[in-house]
């Protein structure tokens, strides 16, 4: 499909000029007279690219792109490349423009092949940038919002609007996984996918939250009746895609398990919602599953009323023998290095620990460490940790409740182990007293095999999401974080490239930055993130006249204004970068000086951010350390002078002095342009 440019010009000859050179090329082309009309198109239309002269009656371009912005913003549109068309050489225009956030500039009269090439860069980069932001915030299998993504959209919304959070689980997805393999379980999650998406509002937001999980949330329902038709549609709808996918003879209980909680958009907490959400999932699955619960925030342990069965397929129990009662492997571990589910079962009866212990180890995916009252587990727990505890209430010496207690103050390394109680009582004040206290079931005794199996493989189910999410996630943010550290790299790259005589400038200073911030004790995650910002800090410098940059011997005030700006152009740019919000701070105030002389807003001492603070002195120690169009590489020991001389007028003294320690530490000076080829 031929990418689509609305040109806007008032003059009909540039119309016409443009329009035949860029039809002439593949473009669709619509052209436009003035900024009013371009604001009415967009609202009906996006386009992949705006042409937009500058010089127009009434509204100009400067004023035109402002509004244009201001619209993406009230319509949460993507932000559309705008590029300048412009018959003037004035520099003012050109940093001006950049600082708004123009794509290129395009001078008039047109050269056809200046005209198309600079348009095709720019959609080139700009489907360069989107394709990494795609790669960045979606599941690869699903194409859905992934975990970090939709839990960056989902805090801000479920603060400000009404609508219901959910928690959505494909329930047995482990068993198809293991029994019909990943081609299979992966075709069946891309349909759970696809029906969770369907059947939510156009204006919904849905994402995958684990690796049988999704989370949702939903202005498009209204009421129970909604929800209740939601998840009968979920369930009738998936069972049927199985069979399609898996065979008409399926026996596994396949069906969806919906948590929901309703936000009034008042400020409540998304993490929180969470929690919620994921209690009122917990309750479906321990009726049965295939259903869903609303959270009843008066009494939680109520919200199993909520519950509906969206159909009447088998239970767990009552599958071909050698289904019900299989174990309950890690999900995301590779098949040749299982690990067992781990539980230690507190009882002082010895007959229910034999008995627990029978039923639990039928087979190899779960082990079981038997302790025989509540002060053998606090002991016990000090040198280990179990994935799930079973805990008797009626025991001599410290009760259940009374360890419960003690295991979250006492034990703060192994607090957030799940507990089951086991227990002999049937009254609703023991149950609140424990579910108030933490756990996360009830299991009465006597045993009955398949219940106390069924109760510990639904939660061992949530434990092996927790545990492997968290992989994931790290996984993702790593892969994300090299791409992004790619592009930035290549970024920086080409605005040293403006620069003959700073190659590899922007690289130095990002690793002298965060060699200072080591050395002053910042933490690795921050150490990488002033990294990045040493490698941006000069990024501004795209919105200076390559004549000024590049100019040999001094130059004069005006050129040193042009200089002077890209600092603010710098922060400009990169403050659309809402993942990374410090990334600006070196772009801004690298060239501030503790004194308060320096610019572009005349900061001092603590009021620079201290980020900038320590991307000054590398900054500086670069700039004397490599070669310039007026002069040589200076001298290590001139440069160790003025670094020691400027400590508290220019430079903050605690990391003056850290930058000293590394020259004194150069003793062959290769901290230096061209030193470590």
């Amino acid at each position: 499909m031929a990418n689509h440019i609305v040109l806007v010009d008032d003059d009909p000859f540039n119309q016409k000029v443009a329009e035949g050179i860029l039809t002439k090329n593949g473009f669709e082309v619509t052209s436009l007279s003035s900024g009013t009309e371009l604001l009415d198109y967009l609202k009906k239309s996006s386009p992949d690219l705006i042409l937009l002269d500058i010089r127009m009656p009434e509204m100009d371009g400067f004023e035109t792109l402002k509004q244009v912005r201001q619209l993406e913003d009230e319509l949460d549109l993507e932000e559309i490349p705008v590029v300048f068309l412009t018959s003037e050489s004035s520099n003012d225009v050109e940093t001006r423009s950049f600082e708004m956030g123009v794509s290129d500039f395009i001078r008039k009269p047109f050269e056809p092949l200046v005209l198309v090439r600079r348009i095709s860069n720019v959609l080139s980069r700009h489907s360069v940038l989107y394709r990494i932001d795609e790669e960045a915030t979606r599941d690869t299998l699903t194409g859905l919002l992934n975990k970090s993504a939709v839990s960056s959209k989902l805090e801000m919304l479920c603060r400000r609007k009404p609508g219901y959070l959910m928690r959505i689980q494909l329930d047995t997805f482990k068993m198809v996984d293991d029994f019909y393999g990943h081609k299979a379980s992966d075709k069946l999650m891309v349909s759970f996918a696809i029906l969770v998406r369907g059947f939510l509002g156009p204006d919904d937001i849905a994402g995958r939250f684990g690796w049988n999980e999704f989370v949702a949330f939903s202005t498009f329902l209204k009421n129970e009746s909604d929800l209740n038709n939601f998840s009968e549609n979920l369930n009738k709808t998936i069972l049927s895609d199985a069979k399609r996918i898996l065979g008409e003879d399926i026996t596994l209980p396949i069906g969806a398990s919906v948590g929901i909680v309703h936000m009034n958009g008042q400020g409540e907490e998304y993490d929180d919602a969470l929690r919620k959400a994921a209690h009122a999932l917990f309750q479906v699955k321990n009726s049965g599953m295939h259903g869903y619960s609303i959270y009843v925030e008066e009494s939680p342990e109520a919200s199993t009323t909520a519950i509906r069965e969206a159909l009447s397929i088998s239970p767990l129990s009552a599958l071909p023998e050698g289904i019900a009662s299989y174990g309950t492997g890690t999900e995301e571990q590779e098949a040749d290095q299982p690990q067992p589910l781990w539980i230690a079962v507190v009882d002082d009866d010895d007959m229910n620990l034999r008995l627990a212990e029978r039923i639990l180890t039928r087979n190899d995916d779960i082990k079981v460490t038997k302790l025989s009252s509540g002060e053998d587990l606090l002991d016990f727990l000090d040198n280990n940790r179990p994935d799930l505890i079973l805990l008797d209430i009626a025991m001599p010496g410290m009760d259940g409740f009374e360890t419960m207690e003690k295991l979250h103050t006492g034990h703060p390394k192994t607090a957030d182990i799940p507990v089951i109680f086991l227990t002999a009582e049937n009254d609703a004040a023991t149950e609140k007293k424990a579910l108030k206290l933490g756990a996360k079931d009830f299991i009465r005794k006597p045993f009955i095999p398949e219940i106390l199996s069924m109760r510990v493989k639904q939660i061992a189910e949530l434990l092996r999401l927790q545990k492997n999410l968290a992989d994931e996630v790290d996984r993702k943010t790593k892969e994300n974080e090299q791409l992004f550290l790619h592009v930035v790299s290549s970024l920086a790259g080409a605005i040293d490239a403006k620069d003959t005589y700073t190659n590899g400038h922007s690289s130095r200073v990002a690793e002298y930055s965060k060699e200072i911030a080591k050395r002053y004790g910042y933490n690795q995650k921050n150490q990488n993130e002033i990294y990045i910002l040493g490698l941006l800090h000069d990024v501004g410098k795209i919105g200076v006249p390559d004549s000024v940059i590049n100019k040999p011997g001094h130059l004069t005030d005006e050129e040193f204004e042009h200089i002077k700006r890209h600092p603010a152009i710098g922060s400009q740019i990169l403050k659309n970068i809402r993942e990374m919000p410090k990334l600006s701070i070196g772009a801004r105030w690298h060239h501030e000086r503790y004194d308060g002389t320096g610019y572009p807003d005349g900061l001092a001492g603590e009021e620079i951010p201290e980020e900038a603070r320590i991307v000054a002195v590398a900054d500086a120690y670069d700039a004397m350390s490599s070669k310039r169009s007026y002069r040589n590489i200076m001298p290590q020991e001139k440069i160790r002078s003025e670094i020691e001389r400027n400590m508290g007028t220019q430079f903050d003294p605690r990391f003056a002095k850290i930058m000293l320690q590394m020259i004194d530490e150069d003793k062959d000076y290769t901290m230096r342009e061209g030193g470590r080829d």
